[in-house]
């Protein structure tokens, strides 16, 4: 077994804790000092102790040779007495196997597994923080302009949890800003697939009292064939509303939805 064969059996020891006492120092020193095993130790450990996503790719024959061939080397060279440790070390053979796999190209699998999980992490972070934009702008009662751009940022956000969704609906249906509303209705009718957010907008029709927003929600909800508005439609034509537009509005989706 040459050096290099040795130091990893080694670190897969170490690995699985079960390295003698006295050489966990000279393994930890040499991988403090040497970066290469260090990146080997890296690599080994991500195997034993498996990855949360199954990577894709299956090793190649040309790979599995390879194995094989190392696999044969190193029965050639154990000792009669240490036969059965062979097979008791089986799962750290397999880790081996893995790692010649990364040699040769599987690394690229791995290492594009690691950048997408550092990616997700990034993304998450973005998303809290935009999240937190949002909620903090639309807190703002002073200034119009910085609860819209609050409102702007949730555009940003490819899904809205509960505490979203709820600041968003606010806003459209009790901001004194008709600009803001409509702004949060825009924003709202991202995630119209969200049965939630769906439920909501029908349900502010007949609450809304911003005429021009009550008239864009209107034409949406017609837009997206929304049937069951039909008759929150003919109570709006029959009501008291002194904006005759809203009524006018009205009697149109009627006649297109039916």
């Amino acid at each position: 077994m040459n050096e290099q064969d040795l130091i990893r059996e080694k670190l897969i020891d170490y690995i699985d804790g079960r390295l003698p006492e006295a050489e966990k120092g000279e393994i930890q020193r040499t991988l403090d000092e040497n970066p290469a095993v260090r990146e080997e130790y890296e690599q080994l450990r991500i195997l034993l102790h498996g990855l949360e996503e199954e990577l894709p790719g299956i090793p190649s024959q040309k790979l599995i040779g390879r194995f094989e061939d190392w696999l044969d080397g190193y029965r050639s060279q154990a000792r009669p007495e240490s036969k059965s440790l062979f097979f008791s070390t089986w799962f750290k053979l397999a880790a081996s196997l893995l790692l010649l796999v990364l040699a040769g190209g599987g690394g690229y699998l791995i290492k594009s597994a690691l950048d997408q999980r550092a990616e997700v992490a990034k993304l998450q972070k973005e998303l809290a923080e935009t999240k937190s934009l949002v909620l903090n702008q639309l807190q703002d009662k002073q200034s119009a302009s910085q609860r819209i751009l609050g409102v702007y940022a949730a555009n940003e956000l490819h899904t809205a949890d509960d505490e979203i969704i709820k600041v968003l609906a606010k806003a459209m249906e009790e901001d004194p800003s008709s600009n803001v509303r409509m702004a949060a209705l825009e924003a709202l009718s991202r995630f119209y697939q969200d049965e939630r957010v769906r439920t909501l907008l029908i349900g502010s029709l007949n609450r809304q009292t911003d005429p021009v927003v009550q008239i864009a929600l209107i034409q949406w909800l017609v837009q997206m064939k929304e049937k069951s508005i039909l008759q929150d439609l003919e109570k709006i034509t029959r009501g008291n509303s002194p904006v005759k537009a809203v009524k006018d509005e009205a009697y149109k989706g009627i006649f297109k939805l039916t």
